[in-house]
């Protein structure tokens, strides 16, 4: 009796032990080693079924070659040679008759010299996106894998969707437990066994789930893939925890209204870790909806050793030898690009003095026409810099603020613009020449669109006009990393409508699922001004599908883009956003200065080169540098820009920007007849602030239609105005009091005089803060 008694008593306690600690199950801690090498095959369906695809950790695409019998072959990164003792195929989404039916695994140290390693034959797939795992003896390293003499079950097609080559000796064997599991079929192991048509399934809304390896492992980025069906048992959120005793903890990484776009979805995650853990833990799962959780597998990963050349990992850059990329560069003139200080000289300006680690070369070829030849040898400035391993972005802004269309079109002021294919064809040609050298990346344009589209249909124009040149860049073989910028100048309208103004939020996604090594570019000026909410919360948005997004353009040239300055720099910071000034060279009179005193206001004006902070340099100079040095932290200084400048007109129409019909005349603002116009400049407001405009102004006849003074800025997507009227010959001051908002942008003075018979005739403009 006492023994029958024990054995209940061990029996519930060790029911209670599981309820306490979680379901256990054993699973193979593998790592797939085919990721950022080079991948060549016996022939491809380019772009969208290439061999690369075979290599992408994606099941929705596919290798698709028109022969019955063909192979293909990867090679790591960075001569590095992996003993490979395990490898998976999976089937294609269709025709299983294009299935691998034979084939030979073949090992190489030269890419010539083969030894055979596995032969398969009469092979057959159960089903659509199944992966099969091949099992062999070996214990030799090798830098090149190929499977030769592959051929399908019938007709002249042979496809499939994914490789991996596994190193088992990675991690060892370990132990995946969870909060609950749905055995035998749903269990927590199955989130660890490479294969996405099993899955781990809690009834749970909320769960955890976490894996002990043998040895304590560094991992630096984590993947997880959606399961097959129902999106509302996704994971939503989690905190990715580590630990050596299975009880103490650390946090190691947070997400949140994360979003799987489609089934079968991998979602890669790049974290800043140093320290070697036994346990990881997904903790605080929460699903979408409902009271299950689940998801199809979980990757540990230890990503120190690089693959040698740049590569976008979820919403990380790395650098060739694994780490990640924080891009801290500058704008400086290239192929015919209207400034015309020499790019290629001032590298060592550039990367030693300045510590910019990237450079993004203005290029305007259609500038041709006006006979501009500035800085023609890229070849030169792309050697200067990547000898400094400074990255080279080659970027178009042949149609900035429009788009191009099938044919060639010209703007309002004759401009030719270029035709899609022509531009596609300037990006062919730029590929096949830099696609060996992973430092130069590749942005194809500048601040496209809206011109004369709706910001629906310049969205829709934004996918489809970048789709059809990134296809034709990837056709070429190149790897490089791909730039796009945001529609409607680049500043997606500050992001006030929330996806609906972002051409990237939109269909960023597309991209990176269609290819590989693609990042999106945000520009902010007035539209960012006051904007610390709605960075956030495009980053975010980004972030959670999986894309990487960097600040193509900033600058502080007056006081509403300092504000977007200051959101940014606020955010970018602890954040790890990359992000690019404007501009090295400043002429023309541009006012985005890096020195002050100078004569154009670049920064290769510095009064001092030797390391040490010059002392002419600007607000937003100094922050630029200290950036670069290591020195600046948020939250950054306010600016000093004032609220206007020359509300008097003493300094002529110095700040004002003339509308139509606008002079200065005795220090007078002065709006001339014959037409309607006005004049304005951006200023700079805060939020939750009250001020008071007030001005001087008289018509030169009495009417019944005023000229109007005022302030103007954007809220939620639409303009605010606060204004004064002016209708009388005789003149007056006047004056208006008001609060801003808590978000808003886009700020400006103005004065628009909308009848054509009067003039207008102004002065003593100011805004001051009550």
């Amino acid at each position: 009796m006492k023994k029958k008694r024990l054995m209940i008593f061990l029996t519930v306690m060790m029911i209670a032990v599981t309820c306490l600690t979680g379901l256990q199950s054993t699973s193979a801690a593998d790592v797939n080693r085919a990721t950022g090498g080079t991948v060549t095959a016996g022939g491809e369906n380019a772009p969208n079924e290439s061999a690369a695809k075979a290599f992408d950790s994606n099941v929705n695409t596919k290798w698709l070659n028109f022969q019955a019998t063909s192979w293909i072959q990867y090679q790591f990164t960075g001569g590095n040679a992996y003993t490979i003792s395990k490898y998976t195929i999976t089937s294609a989404n269709d025709h299983p008759e294009r299935d691998p039916a034979s084939w030979t695994l073949k090992g190489s140290n030269d890419g010539s010299s083969w030894i055979s390693l596995d032969t398969r034959s009469g092979v057959n797939f159960s089903g659509r996106l199944e992966k099969l795992t091949f099992t062999f003896s070996n214990s030799n390293s090798y830098k090149y894998y190929r499977l030769d003499n592959m051929s399908n079950h019938s007709g002249t097609i042979l496809q499939l969707a994914e490789i991996e080559f596994i190193d088992s000796g990675a991690g060892g064997s370990g132990v995946a437990t969870a909060r609950g599991e749905n055995a035998p079929n749903e269990t927590a192991a199955m989130a660890f066994d490479g294969n996405v048509n099993t899955k781990w399934l809690d009834m749970s809304a909320t769960s955890w789930i976490q894996y002990q390896f043998a040895v304590a492992k560094t991992v630096k980025q984590y993947t997880i893939t959606s399961a097959n069906d129902d999106p509302g048992r996704d994971p939503s959120s989690w905190t990715l925890k580590g630990s050596n005793d299975g009880a103490s903890w650390t946090s190691l990484d947070t997400r949140s209204d994360v979003n799987f776009s489609s089934r079968f979805q991998k979602l890669t995650y790049t974290i800043s870790n140093s320290t070697a853990y036994k346990y990881y833990k997904l903790d605080n799962i929460y699903n979408h909806s409902g009271s299950i959780t689940q998801l199809a597998e979980i990757e540990l990963l230890d990503t120190a050793s690089g693959t040698g050349k740049f590569q976008v990992s979820g919403s990380k850059i790395l650098d060739p030898a694994g780490n990640e990329f924080v891009m801290k560069g500058i704008n400086v003139n290239g192929p015919r690009w209207p400034y015309t200080r020499e790019t290629t000289p001032d590298a060592g300006l550039i990367a030693d003095t300045w510590k910019f680690n990237a450079v993004r070369v203005n290029t305007m070829p259609r500038m041709e026409q006006h006979g501009i030849a500035n800085n023609l040898d890229l070849d030169a400035i792309v050697n200067a810099y990547t000898a400094k391993n400074v990255v080279v972005i080659i970027e178009n802004h042949d149609i900035y603020g429009t788009w191009a269309e099938d044919n060639v079109t010209y703007d309002s002021s004759g401009n030719r613009i270029p035709s899609v294919t022509e531009m596609k064809n300037w990006w062919i040609e730029i590929a096949n020449k830099y696609k060996n050298n992973t430092y130069v990346w590749f942005n194809i344009a500048n601040e496209p669109g809206t011109g004369s589209y709706t910001n629906v249909n310049s969205i829709a124009k934004w996918k489809s006009f970048h789709d059809t040149i990134t296809s034709g860049i990837r056709n070429t073989g190149a790897t490089n990393v791909i730039m796009l910028d945001d529609h409607n100048w680049g500043q997606a309208n500050g992001y006030h409508n929330g996806t609906s103004d972002s051409a990237v939020i939109t269909h960023g996604s597309y991209f990176t699922q269609t290819y590989t090594n693609m990042t999106f570019s945000l520009h902010m000026y007035g539209l960012w001004a006051n904007s610390s909410s709605r960075l956030s919360a495009y980053i975010t948005d980004a972030k959670n599908k999986g894309l990487s997004v960097v600040v193509g353009e900033y600058g502080a040239g007056d006081g509403s883009s300092a504000l977007s300055v200051e959101s940014m720099f606020n955010y970018v910071i602890p954040n790890k956003i990359g992000r690019i000034a404007w501009h090295w060279s400043s002429e023309l009179g541009d006012t985005y200065n890096l020195t002050t005193g100078s004569q154009n206001g670049g920064g290769y004006e510095i009064n001092q080169t030797n390391g040490t902070k010059p002392s002419n340099l600007t607000w937003f100079g100094g922050l630029v540098w200290d950036d670069n040095h290591g020195s600046l932290s948020a939250p950054i200084a306010a600016n000093p820009y004032p609220i206007m400048e020359n509300g008097n007109f003493d300094n002529g129409m110095n700040g004002w920007n003339n509308w139509g019909g606008a002079s200065v005349t005795n220090s007078n603002l002065v709006i001339a007849s014959g037409n309607s116009g006005g004049s304005g400049q951006q200023i700079q407001l805060r939020p939750n602030t009250t001020y008071k405009i007030s001005a001087w102004g008289k018509q030169s006849a009495d009417t019944s239609d005023s000229t109007v003074v005022g302030i103007k800025y954007m809220v939620n997507g639409s303009y605010t105005q606060k204004e004064l009227y002016f209708n009388q010959s005789t003149g007056v001051s006047k004056e208006l009091t008001f609060t801003t908002p808590a978000d808003f942008s886009d700020i400006w003075l103005f004065v628009w005089k909308n009848n054509s018979t009067v003039s207008f005739h102004g002065d003593n403009f100011q805004i001051t803060q009550q």
